[in-house]
């Protein structure tokens, strides 16, 4: 599925969608001209992931449904910055928050306008339907139609499976999520494979970028960058929020070699996974390194994460809640 291929066919399903309303003819074609889309996006803005979700659409609408008008309905803790870096780069965009209530009263009176300009929601990309809550209010007080983005699926219970079976549309960022949609009986009137819309995010700092290989060292189009995740993403340190139990017996073992190992692995070095890790993180620290008996972080790694092994040698476009498609 091409990108070109899903904006036309939101395109057609904004039309298809218009002519099913109980509206006058003239305000259908409207419509038709100029789609009012509120974008549900900008989840959270402490990873580089979710804070691209948003501009990388907006940028796909803007270049193939050029007349459409859109508006972001944000998280509560989208922050000034990343505001403005999205006002900059989209300068007629606005921007609302908020919640809908059992009532179908919006909490706040910008988000309870643009509910009502509106002509459809689109849900945006992310590692499940992330909004459904304010999907299924919008859904449920205005009768109005919506659609899915580049999600990931993992069958989080019946409330994402009844309401993916509402949308127009549903485009899965990963060939896993799309066939356990189908296999959990999901019958969107459209269902495909469609990049994270992160992909297409065009924002740029051309001069910091060019300052920061400079510094390093490194050729336009001749390095790789790797992001590696960590099994467990640190909220508890962004949030200040307490780290389940299981959670943090699993993850302190590990964390000072995760990296290692990913850096090992880009490298291509294969010497023995816990060999070429173990060398890593001892230059990295200064630490002796493990013995090749040794009981270390390292060893044990080795010994209970082979499977990630493996997914990161697939790519680094894995999600971590599902396998990652790197046909973007």
């Amino acid at each position: 599925m091409k990108r070109r291929t899903f904006l036309l066919r939101t395109a057609t399903s904004l039309a298809a969608a218009a002519s099913t309303w109980s509206r006058p003819s003239a305000m259908r074609a409207q419509v038709l001209a100029a789609p009012r889309i509120l974008l549900r996006s900008s989840w959270q803005v402490v990873n580089i992931g979710d804070i691209a979700h948003t501009p990388g659409l907006l940028a796909l609408l803007e270049r193939f449904i050029p007349t459409a008008e859109v508006v972001l309905w944000a998280s509560a803790d989208l922050t000034p910055p990343v505001a403005g870096m999205l006002k900059r780069r989209f300068p007629k965009l606005r921007i609302v928050k908020g919640t809908i209530g059992v009532d179908g009263r919006a909490s706040d009176a910008a988000l309870a306008d643009a509910v009502a300009w509106s002509d459809f929601l689109l849900h945006g990309s992310g590692p499940s339907m992330v909004g459904r809550a304010d999907v299924a209010a919008f859904v449920r007080h205005t009768r109005k139609p919506f659609g899915v983005y580049g999600i990931t699926y993992g069958g989080f219970g019946t409330a994402d499976k009844e309401l993916l079976g509402q949308a127009r549309f549903a485009y899965f960022r990963d060939s896993v999520s799309l066939e356990k949609a189908k296999a959990d009986g999901i019958r969107a009137p459209v269902m495909e494979f469609a990049p994270d819309a992160a992909f297409a995010a065009d924002v740029r700092n051309d001069d910091a970028a060019s300052a920061f290989l400079a510094r390093h060292g490194l050729d336009p189009g001749k390095f790789l960058c790797c992001i590696p995740r960590l099994r467990y993403t640190p909220y508890w340190k962004i949030h200040g929020r307490e780290m389940k139990r299981r959670r943090r017996a699993a993850a302190r073992p590990q964390r000072g070699d995760e990296g290692a190992r990913s850096r090992a692995a880009a490298r291509g070095d294969r010497r023995g996974d816990a060999t070429a890790a173990a060398d890593e993180g001892a230059a990295l620290s200064g630490r002796p390194e493990p013995d090749g008996g040794g009981e270390g972080p390292a060893a044990q790694q080795a010994a209970g994460g082979r499977e990630g092994e493996r997914r990161l040698a697939r790519g680094f476009l894995a999600d971590g809640r599902g396998a990652g498609d790197v046909r973007a």
